[in-house]
């Protein structure tokens, strides 16, 4: 019934609004990680030395860490494999594959509120190109998380971050991390259009994601090279004074 198809797309809607906000998080901490060095190459090394100088490096260090993991451990959420109350892309593919008469339908009428009601021949062309996105998307889920960059990401998580193994993972690039945010991007760009008849972009907010980091690296360079000229002295001092209240 009517009620129950409604149902289905809102719970679909519900789904990739949880995806999509996890990975808006991977996307604005992964901007912060690279942008570090985008005025200078050399930038991210000279605050990893100011901050050894000054022993702050293990925060440092800590803070760049956390922004990666929260990037994988976002990736690896949204590619999680199918179980109950698991929001990842598989029940999302799981809804729009089982319900595709339901989303085709919705199709039409989403388009009869942007452009008026269509004629017999249009209506088919919307049916027909709405049924091609549901297989294209069905199959990038699919590829996206049997990818290698998203396997060598879990495989990450799993032998490092969520547990302890024995057996160690190879690492994973930061090629390999942007691949998966871009891909993750074209499966909302598809999402969106099936599920709630919209089109998406996420330009607008990565450039503006990388200018804040832009703007914070600048301000953390300028507050740490204005207080070296200002009070060396009383910091020096109070890095001493910590450090001899834990002998």
């Amino acid at each position: 019934n009517g009620s129950a198809m409604g149902d289905k797309i809102s719970e679909a809607q519900t789904l990739l609004e949880e995806v999509h906000n996890d990975l808006l998080t991977a996307t604005q901490c992964f901007a912060i990680y690279t942008q570090l060095n985008a005025r200078t190459a050399s930038r991210g090394d000279e605050l990893k030395d100011y901050m050894f100088n000054h022993g702050l490096h293990n925060i440092y260090s800590t803070l760049l860490e956390t922004l990666l993991k929260d990037v994988v451990m976002a990736i690896c959420r949204t590619t999680d494999h199918p179980g109950q109350h698991r929001i990842s892309w598989e029940p999302i593919k799981k809804l729009v594959s089982n319900n595709r008469d339901l989303f085709i339908n919705a199709s039409i009428e989403w388009k009869k509120l942007s452009r008026g009601e269509p004629s017999d021949l249009e209506a088919e062309k919307i049916r027909e190109s709405t049924r091609n996105e549901i297989t294209k998307f069905t199959r990038s889920v699919k590829s996206f998380r049997a990818s290698d960059s998203v396997s060598s990401i879990r495989k990450l998580r799993d032998t490092a971050l969520a547990h302890r193994l024995t057996e160690k993972s190879s690492g994973v690039s930061l090629l390999q991390i942007r691949e998966a945010i871009n891909n993750s991007t074209e499966l909302l760009i598809q999402a969106f259009g099936i599920i709630k008849g919209t089109d998406y972009s996420t330009d607008v907010f990565l450039d503006q994601a990388n200018q804040y980091a832009r703007l914070f690296w600048d301000t953390v360079t300028l507050g740490f090279e204005q207080r070296e000229k200002n009070d060396e002295k009383e910091r020096l001092e109070l890095i001493e004074s910590i450090r001899k209240g834990h002998q």
